[in-house]
């Protein structure tokens, strides 16, 4: 797990991501230059907070904090974990109300997938169970539709 943020486009908002790297075993439409042997970062959005003009959190000392910590992740995501990833690389074009810095640990020019459009990632639940985002499918009829999906 890493953390990254970035603005959303709002002076006074700033919203933070766990990025999720997961290792790709098979692509079925192969985004540039992704190997089946590279990673892609999925990031999952820990929650919204309010920051003054010098970025700094508006709450209040002992307020229940919006952020989720990134030890849930770490816990609702074991690294066995079989995952489904569909989305494209998440372009976000820095300007003057967004402010996107890299994350430690990972290179300027990662994969990055914004991972909290609908259906982007799923999860299986437990082994061999049901995919979290996809209803009434397991991991091996996912990815099969999604197979099938990419040859038209």
């Amino acid at each position: 797990m890493l953390e990254s943020e970035s603005g959303l486009g709002y002076p006074d908002i700033r919203e933070r991501f766990a990025l999720v790297r997961v290792k790709v075993v098979h692509t079925f439409r192969r985004p540039p230059s992704t190997r089946d042997d590279e990673y892609v970062y999925v990031a999952l959005s820990r929650g919204i907070e309010e920051v003054d003009e010098n970025g700094q959190s508006t709450r209040e000392a002992g307020a229940p904090t919006t952020i989720t910590d990134l030890a849930a992740f770490a816990k609702a995501l074991p690294t066995t974990t079989r995952v489904v990833v569909m989305g494209e690389r998440w372009a976000v074009h820095p300007g003057p109300q967004v402010a996107v810095e890299p994350a430690p640990g990972i290179a300027q020019d990662a994969m990055v997938v914004r991972g909290t459009l609908p259906r982007a990632i799923s999860f299986e639940t437990e082994p061999g169970g049901e995919m979290s985002s996809w209803k009434g499918y397991d991991f091996k009829n996912l990815t099969a539709e999604a197979e099938a999906a990419t040859k038209g």
